[in-house]
């Protein structure tokens, strides 16, 4: 069940909305609301074809439209390290971590055990150079156990495709009950894509109700049995483009944070 005080939380969040519950807001009525789009990519790991992760994070940096990457710490090995490690560092992408090894459900488990089994993933993360400030858990499960481990990791937001029954916090920030590319709810080849001016509807409704939107799909939708499903990579980058030329405004989730943070009131947590 949504707990009302939390879309109205939500709605603090937003760049329109009223800022740390001091009941003061951050811009006029006549100010037009931002079209902030984040589009995210999960389940970045080793197992899957090089050429579909690397090609369309690729587009996205030549098209300058920022992107987030879920990469799960406990599968990735080389070549994927090697790529991770020069992509550190671009404005254009964000490495996020997605849980640890995308096999432990979170809900019901104590803070300690989330933290230490956080904590592997982040420690993974470090060991390369590049701490993560964004997480994203597997399955879309999480509980306020969760949001506490991670603020004591001091990661910036926790973002997820689902909705799930949260404590209100901005610390971290939470983006959730957000968007999934594909219209079934499903991800791999089953994924079959919501239609452009479906997705757009919503896209523009998510940012009407939170002040954001998030739109999560996966490596593997691109998959069609043992080769690329060219045709899907080719419809996300049309929407892509099209919803950019129309005014659309993309950000990585930390860029958002960096927003949020830099137009909020400075007593939310751990923000410098």
């Amino acid at each position: 069940m949504i707990k009302q005080n939390r879309r109205e939380f939500l709605k603090l969040a937003g760049l329109s909305a009223i800022c740390a519950g001091f009941g003061q807001n951050l811009f006029s009525a006549e100010t037009p609301l931002e079209k902030i789009v984040l589009m995210c990519i999960d389940d970045f790991a080793n197992w899957y074809y090089p050429g579909v992760q690397e090609g369309e994070v690729e587009y996205h940096v030549e098209h300058k439209i920022p992107v987030t990457l879920g990469v799960i710490p406990a599968y990735v090995e080389e070549p994927l390290l090697t790529r991770l490690k020069e992509w550190n560092g671009n404005k254009f992408i964000e490495i996020a971590q997605h849980d640890y090894d995308h096999d432990t459900i979170f809900i019901g488990q104590s803070q300690t055990f989330q933290y230490d089994y956080i904590k592997q993933g982040v420690n993974a993360f470090n060991s390369w150079g590049i701490p993560p400030k964004s997480f994203i858990p597997a399955r879309g499960e999480a509980d306020d156990n969760t949001i506490l481990a991670l603020r004591e990791l001091r990661f910036h937001t926790f973002y997820n495709g689902l909705d799930v029954d949260l404590t209100p916090t901005k610390n971290p920030l939470l983006i959730f009950n957000q968007l999934h590319l594909a219209k079934n709810n499903f991800y791999g080849p089953t994924a079959v894509w919501k239609s452009f001016s479906t997705l757009k509807t919503q896209i523009d409704n998510k940012i009407s109700q939170y002040g954001v939107a998030l739109v999560l799909y996966h490596v593997q939708d691109f998959l069609k049995k043992k080769y690329i499903d060219f045709a899907k990579l080719g419809t996300i980058r049309d929407y892509t483009n099209t919803l950019k030329q129309q005014g659309y405004k993309f950000m990585t989730v930390d860029q958002y944070w960096q927003k949020v943070a830099s137009t909020a009131a400075k007593d939310w947590g751990h923000y410098q």
